[in-house]
């Protein structure tokens, strides 16, 4: 009997084994997390939510998770955005202007108002995804195609690939949850409420109050326009001729994640009634 029972442990080991190492979806089913797109009614909008690394929102002393509403998701790999504008800043700026952002600029790179020379890029690729994504997460992070021709424009596409961009405005539309004034609506955390008074003090040349965090604020988009950098004003309304690249605004990091259990933890469900 002893002998029998032995046999028969050894073999439902042996088929384990085999689907463990054979059937993929098996093993990977294991790693998955279960998030949808957006859900969009007549009366609202959901999105699911997720979190995935970890930034300053609260002080300058401990970064928290970041929550991201989920715009799209195939093959567990998810298009996200963050919920809250986390940090503030300008396309150009001097050295002094960018001091304590972690970033080196170029003379260049001061002037220019162009998503793809500008400074916004930089940091957010740089210094932004550094600190706010340790080396696993950064693996899961897959690299979004934008393109950054003029906005309006009849041109060919021009395409870059980042691994942190912000929205654009062929993002902003139905099946995103995107496509009402409403749902793009943002607002600050209470660090980019303190980057904002900051960055709003050096170019007024004196202190300014701070803006309330409960209050939509405006931020900017990756397009190039005929004035300046694109961007989302704070009643949700898209600004088609581009923002001043001088002044500092809304940070809305954008970015693509293979999705995993280990890595990523759902974060609930946000809503808007339209």
């Amino acid at each position: 009997m002893r002998g029998k029972s032995k046999k028969i442990v050894i073999m439902i080991l042996m088929i384990t084994l085999f689907f463990a190492q054979s059937n993929g979806d098996v093993y990977c089913k294991a790693k998955n997390i279960k998030v949808s797109n957006p859900k969009v009614t007549n009366k609202k909008i959901t999105w699911d939510c997720v979190y995935f690394g970890n930034y300053y929102q609260n002080s300058t002393k401990k970064k928290q998770k970041i929550k991201w509403r989920v715009l799209n998701v195939k093959n567990q790999t998810a298009l996200l955005v963050s919920d809250k504008i986390l940090d503030y800043g300008a396309q150009c700026g001097d050295e002094d202007y960018w001091k304590g952002y972690s970033l080196s600029i170029d003379k260049y790179q001061e002037q220019s108002n162009h998503w793809k020379q500008g400074l916004l890029r930089k940091w957010l690729n740089n210094s932004f995804y550094k600190k706010a994504f340790n080396s696993a997460e950064r693996k899961q992070i897959k690299k979004r195609k934008v393109d950054i021709s003029m906005a309006g424009a009849k041109e060919k596409p021009k395409y870059l690939s980042d691994n942190v961009s912000l929205l654009g405005f062929s993002d902003l539309k139905k099946s995103y949850g995107l496509k009402e004034k409403k749902s793009r609506k943002a607002y600050m955390t209470k660090y980019a409420q303190k980057r904002r008074q900051k960055t709003e003090s050096i170019i007024e040349g004196e202190k300014v109050s701070k803006e309330s965090i409960k209050n939509a604020v405006y931020y900017w988009t990756y397009n190039n326009c005929m004035e300046g950098t694109g961007g989302v004003m704070s009643d949700g309304d898209v600004s088609q001729l581009g923002f001043d690249a001088n002044y500092p605004y809304g940070m809305r990091p954008v970015i693509k994640v293979k999705l995993n259990k280990s890595l990523t933890k759902k974060a609930g469900k946000v809503s808007v009634n339209i």
